[in-house]
Parts: C-alpha cells; sequence; structure tokens
C-alpha cells in the first residue's frame, strides 16, 4: 500500500510563496499559442498504435511497446535541444526518460514538469493505448518542448522534462527519480505532474 508523507510545513509556505507571486507571463502566453494540435494528436496516434506505423499495441511498463516509446520520446526532445538520457531504476521495466534544459546563469535551481508514459489495460486484454492516461500528459510535455526548441527558449532555472515508467505498478519510476534527487540534495523549485489532461468529466474513464 502506498503511505502519503505528511508535506513540511516550510514547502507548503513556499509553494504559497510563489503561487502569490504569479502574474501573467507574455513569453509563457506565447508558448501556450505555440503549441500545435495537429502535431499533438499525430504524437498520441504514434503512442497509442492507432497511426499503424509505431507498432505499440501497449505501453505497459514490462512492454517493448514501452520501450519504443521511451526511445521516441528521448529522440523528439532532443530534437528540441534539450540534452536526455534513458534511466534504468528497476529490472525489467522501461526507463524513465529525463531530459534537461541547461539555465543561462549560474543556478542549481530546478523546475520539473512530467508525466508517464507508460499504460495499462483492463484485466484479461493485451491493449493498453493509454491515450488519456496517460498519453495526454506525454504529449502535453512533448507539446511543451517542441515551443521551446521553435521559439529558442532560454531559462534562468535549470528546467527538466521527465517522462516516467512504472506508475501504474505503483508510480515506481517517479519515486526513484525523487529519490535520486532528493540524495543528490537538488533545489527543485516547482514541480508540475501532468496526468489524464484529456479527460471530459462525465464521461467513462
Amino acid at each position: 500500500s502506498v503511505v502519503a508523507a505528511e508535506v513540511p510545513s516550510a514547502a507548503v509556505d513556499h509553494v504559497r510563496e510563489v503561487l502569490a507571486k504569479l502574474k501573467f507571463d507574455p513569453v509563457v502566453a506565447s508558448v501556450v499559442n505555440n503549441i500545435s494540435i495537429p502535431q499533438t494528436k499525430n504524437d498520441i496516434r504514434f503512442l497509442t498504435g492507432e497511426d499503424g506505423k509505431s507498432g505499440i499495441v501497449s505501453r505497459h511498463s514490462f512492454s517493448t511497446g514501452a520501450r519504443t516509446a521511451a526511445q521516441w520520446i528521448k529522440e523528439r526532445i532532443e530534437d528540441t535541444g534539450a540534452t536526455c538520457e534513458l534511466k534504468p531504476f528497476l529490472t525489467g521495466f522501461a526507463p524513465n526518460v529525463i531530459c534537461r534544459y541547461a539555465a543561462i546563469t549560474d543556478t542549481n535551481a530546478t523546475v520539473l514538469l512530467s508525466a508517464h508514459y507508460d499504460s495499462r489495460g483492463s484485466f484479461g486484454n493485451t491493449r493498453a493505448p493509454g491515450g488519456d492516461d496517460d498519453g495526454s500528459g506525454t504529449t502535453g510535455v512533448l507539446a511543451i518542448a517542441r515551443t521551446i526548441g521553435r521559439k529558442g527558449l532560454k531559462f534562468h532555472s535549470n528546467v527538466e522534462l521527465a517522462t516516467f515508467s512504472g506508475e501504474e505498478q505503483g508510480l515506481l519510476g517517479s519515486r526513484a527519480y525523487a529519490r535520486e534527487l532528493r540524495e543528490a540534495g537538488a533545489n527543485l523549485t516547482l514541480m508540475i505532474q501532468a496526468d489524464m489532461l484529456a479527460y471530459l468529466p462525465g464521461r467513462p474513464l
């Protein structure tokens, strides 16, 4: 079973401080406005196997489809100027994909945007397209990466884009990376997880 740890009050205060300073940013708005919906549709069709080209039937963490997806995600984000690596975390599991845009300033502050690319089908069904859970979050991360690349954006904090495996087995990939960051003393100033972005309330999951 998963046991939730209490969030330290200092961390809560930090998030409140960050949120209090949020305001409209034209650079962020330009990123959003430059996201290509047709490209995002193509990405999700590749990851679900609906395009008939990827050969992906499932992105279950133990599947060849998941490994195909991991390599494809890595290459797509590398094309935008990020430095990426496949990071194994448990034997048999497809690896995490960790990509980084280095800051233009001398800082160890890091902002992390993530999703999980693995999927899981219904019991007894080998097909697991995972279009919403979490192909939608993964393609959202890809869309942001492509916009960063197109616009040549630079950052005053290090920016990491991560897509995790092992989520459907109990957040295993993200837990492994969180442990790695903690042991390294990483200065993670903000983390946003994108999951099931395409879900419409009232519709069956």
